[in-house]
């Protein structure tokens, strides 16, 4: 049987991963990612296997498994440090940063995004100091910091913009628009919200226009415009349940419910309530009220998913 060497198997998996992520088939990314790392460590390649774990821990948080992500992500973080690796330090940092947010770890959150910032900056990376400064503007607000927090995540978006980079423009923008439900502004959610879906509208990512929907929806609702919310959360609930995380659909369908109650349409409201509660139990969610959920370290088990995975960056060793 064939060895093949631990960088060219990286490769190998990267576009492997492509399609199965245009695929929503993360269990599959997964299994492609663990072959290359015991690989790579086997091979004695530290990189490759730093590069390796990285991307797993990427399709790891997608599979609704933060928890178990911040561990791999952990690992990677001791590993660059050592090798003084500042980009893709800056990339690990990152992603644990967006698995704390998503544990509610929000000191974590705020900490990894400045030193991922830092080492973005060192690495002179402008797509990772975009990535780091708008997951550095969610961190903020979410600890009361909301001006800070807008302002960073105005930058990024100035960032992506220069860069010419439709993907990140959009994903800076969702940011942004995030970042001002959690400032509790639902009326410039709305507005930057509409930019992001019409970013992800003009490049064909379906998945965007999802989520550029489901976060406006939860604006209307704190509005008080509970007809409009069920009409664009409906429109995002199909796409988020087939290619984002489990937990993010189950925040959907948490909002669905609300709204249909807050339209006095209850038996609406206890079917879609009732749908979410056995993906919560699944991920270990203790509620599902906030902009990230809040799960346990027992969380995750399986999901469809999609999201930001594309901007792990390629192998390096």
């Amino acid at each position: 049987m064939r060895r093949w060497p631990p960088r060219l198997a990286a490769a190998l998996a990267g576009y492997q991963m492509a399609l199965q992520d245009s695929q929503a088939r993360s269990e599959d990314t997964v299994r492609v990612w663990e072959a290359v790392l015991a690989a790579a460590e086997l091979a004695g390649h530290p990189g490759t296997a730093a590069d390796a774990r990285l991307r797993l821990a990427v399709t790891t948080i997608w599979l609704g498994r933060s928890a178990q992500a911040s561990l791999m992500l952990d690992e990677c973080n001791a590993v660059l440090q050592a090798s003084g690796d500042d980009r893709n330090l800056a990339y690990c940092l990152a992603w644990r940063s967006y698995a704390a947010n998503t544990l509610d770890r929000n000191a974590q959150a705020r900490r990894d995004a400045e030193h991922g910032l830092q080492h973005a900056r060192q690495a002179d990376d402008p797509a990772a100091e975009s990535f780091n400064l708008r997951l550095l503007g969610f961190a903020l607000a979410q600890v009361g910091h909301s001006e800070a927090g807008l302002a960073h995540c105005r930058d990024a978006v100035d960032l992506a913009g220069r860069l010419a980079n439709p993907l990140g423009e959009y994903l800076a923008l969702h940011s942004l628009a995030s970042t001002h439900l959690a400032a509790g502004q639902p009326r410039q959610t709305i507005t930057v919200g509409r930019q992001a879906l019409d970013r992800a509208t003009e490049n064909s990512y379906q998945w965007g226009q999802a989520r550029s929907l489901d976060v406006p929806g939860q604006a209307y609702h704190a509005l008080g415009r509970h007809g409009e919310a069920v009409g664009v959360l409906s429109q995002a609930l199909p796409v988020l349940e087939q290619f984002y995380s489990r937990r993010i659909w189950a925040q959907c369908l948490l909002s669905l419910g609300r709204a249909h109650h807050a339209l006095g349409q209850h038996r609406q409201a206890i079917e879609f309530l009732d749908q979410r509660l056995p993906v919560f139990a699944e991920l270990g969610c203790l509620h599902g009220s906030g902009a990230a959920g809040t799960c346990s370290p027992a969380a995750g088990r399986r999901s469809p998913n999609r999201a930001d995975q594309h901007i792990t960056p390629p192998s390096q060793d």
